[in-house]
């Protein structure tokens, strides 16, 4: 009996352990927000203060949950207390907006964000996603220049998903809104057959299409690869922002990129398909499945960077 309970001690600890591991890099609600706030804020460009809006934080289906209007306010919140930014207060962006006839998802087309600009003098917004990774949130935000469509900054920040984000995540949905342009979700193709050992994820965007085939472990790397197609009518440039690509197993961890088949950048001919791999390491044990977060950029079409996220993809060794 005494060897038994000492070994439920043991196996009680190391769960309690392994707990903490997963989650030592995710933080609460708020604590996350206020990071995020501060790493926007440090990385922002000086010389002037930086009139910006912030705009709720849709998920990669383009639906806006309570959990990203608690985001883009606090964000907004947080900001206006920084000395490079003067922050259009959400009451007001409302009102313009309603003047406009527009939704907060309607400011990812250029166009609109200008007329946004020019009726309520914003230089910027403060965009961003909400990535939901089964037992963790990331919060991707970026700021975008209005006049020039050019990035300004990004940054990543991860959540715990305790209970007062699950039921955030699943308020306020509005289930018919239309998915912005730049953002997706891979689902199952209808009438294609999976590959084998896959669920036959693809996605397709107006300048590219991805469709994962294999998904290989061989030591500690893992190995995606893809068909990846141009779908414009002329030669383009397509290339990762390496640092929002990663890997997030059944366990919680994080994997970074560390490389594939094009150099990180290459140019590909138009309308064919062409196979592509990208790699990760280490695979931690324990592992069985993951989600890949793959932001992809097809340069000169204004669609940097583009988020696609791919759920429970098998990893057996």
């Amino acid at each position: 009996m005494r060897r038994l309970f000492c070994v439920l001690v043991v196996m009680a600890i190391g769960q309690a352990l392994l707990f903490s591991l997963q989650t030592a890099s995710a933080q609460d609600l708020r604590t996350a927000v206020d990071e995020l706030a501060d790493r926007i804020a440090k990385n922002a460009p000086g010389g002037k203060q930086l009139r910006i809006a912030v705009i709720d934080f849709p998920d990669l289906q383009g639906v806006t949950s309570d959990l990203g209007r608690y985001i883009a306010s606090r964000l907004t919140t947080r900001l206006a207390q920084s000395p490079r930014f003067f922050v259009i207060e959400r009451q007001r962006l409302n009102q313009v907006l309603a003047e406009l006839r527009f939704s907060m998802s309607d400011l990812v087309d250029p166009a609109k964000a200008k007329q946004l600009g020019n009726m309520a003098g914003v230089e910027a917004i403060a965009v961003g996603t909400v990535s939901d990774l089964g037992n963790q949130v990331d919060l991707d935000a970026r700021m975008i220049e209005i006049e020039t469509n050019r990035l300004l900054l990004g940054a990543t920040i991860t959540i715990s998903k305790d209970p007062a984000v699950t039921s955030l995540l699943e308020r306020g949905r509005q289930e018919a809104a239309v998915a912005q342009p730049g953002l997706g979700s891979a689902v199952p193709t209808p009438g294609v057959a999976p590959p084998r050992g896959l669920q036959g994820f693809r996605y397709n965007d107006k300048a590219f299409a991805f469709e994962l085939t294999t998904a290989e472990v061989t030591g500690d790397e893992i190995k995606l690869t893809f068909l990846y197609t141009n779908r414009q009518d002329d030669p383009g440039e397509g290339y990762m922002d390496i640092n929002s690509t990663y890997l997030v197993d059944n366990l919680g961890n994080r994997y970074r990129y560390t490389g594939d088949s094009f150099d990180k950048r290459r140019v590909f001919p138009p309308q064919i398909q062409e196979q592509i791999w990208i790699t990760f390491a280490k695979l931690r044990p324990g592992a069985t499945s993951a989600n890949l977060v793959l932001s992809w950029c097809a340069k000169g079409l204004d669609v940097c960077f583009k988020s696609v996220v791919i759920r429970n993809i098998p990893l057996r060794r």
